[in-house]
C-alpha cells in the first residue's frame, strides 16, 4: 500500500536502513 511506501521513504530519509528490513519482513 502506499501508505507503507510512504513510512519506507521516511525510514530512508531518517537513515535506519535495518529496521526498514525488519518492517517489512514483519508485513
Amino acid at each position: 500500500p502506499d501508505v507503507i511506501r510512504n513510512i519506507h521513504i521516511d525510514y530512508i530519509k531518517a537513515g535506519a536502513d535495518i529496521p526498514i528490513n525488519i518492517f517489512y519482513l514483519n508485513q
